[in-house]
């Protein structure tokens, strides 16, 4: 169950990439599925809290997989390149890579303009395309002003794998700045890694973050 997180983006007119970029931090909801080659497929629910300022991005919540629900929470701390995954009370520590972008994709290109809901209680979105390699991506993002957006949904693609992702609830500021301290029952000790089984791998990191 590896990465669940939380991914939202508020959208702005986006002329360029930076024209869209997410608050310096934000909460909500997150419901992810995902399935990859022959592996089971994957679904949950999380609490996520992000903080670009802290390069941090915390989940909480529930993952179906294999025929089981895992009780599931993960904090990807990019200051130290370190993933803490825990499940079912037990901890799993690993290395990441790359760091948190702040802005939808640079490669992002408009498709449409469209809307939740009907009138007059509609929500205004736009939708983005961009493609990675093997990889194809759709977002729906809505304008939060200032140049900034917040995601509303995002899937992707490629030969091996697909992955859907939407969210709700999403307001500015995190109510707990603990959930970004590392989480219990992990270990202190910074050297410490503890990879995860192959069958826990599946659930999506949010690395449009």
């Amino acid at each position: 169950m590896e990465k669940y997180l939380v991914i939202l983006s508020f959208s702005a007119l986006i002329v360029s990439v930076f024209g869209c970029c997410w608050p310096s931090e934000f909460e909500g909801f997150s419901g992810t599925s995902y399935k990859a080659d022959n592996s089971p497929a994957v679904s949950g629910f999380y609490a996520i809290a992000v903080s670009k300022t802290k390069q941090k991005i915390y989940s909480s919540g529930k993952v179906f997989a294999n025929g089981q629900q895992y009780v599931v929470k993960t904090l990807f701390d990019y200051t130290k390149g370190k993933k803490y995954l825990v499940v079912n009370n037990r901890c799993y520590t690993s290395a990441i890579t790359g760091s948190m972008t702040g802005c939808l994709n640079p490669k992002a290109r408009f498709t449409l303009s469209s809307h939740y809901g009907a009138t007059p209680n509609k929500l205004s979105v736009k939708l983005y395309s961009w493609s990675d390699a093997l990889d194809y991506k759709t977002a729906i993002v809505v304008n939060v002003g200032a140049g900034q957006c917040v995601l509303q949904a995002i899937s992707g693609f490629s030969s091996s794998a697909i992955s859907n992702t939407g969210y709700l609830g999403l307001k500015k500021g995190v109510t707990n700045s603990a959930v970004f301290n590392i989480p219990s029952p992990c270990p202190s000790d910074e050297s410490h890694i503890n990879e995860e089984p192959n069958h826990l791998k599946f659930v999506p990191h949010h690395n449009w973050l």
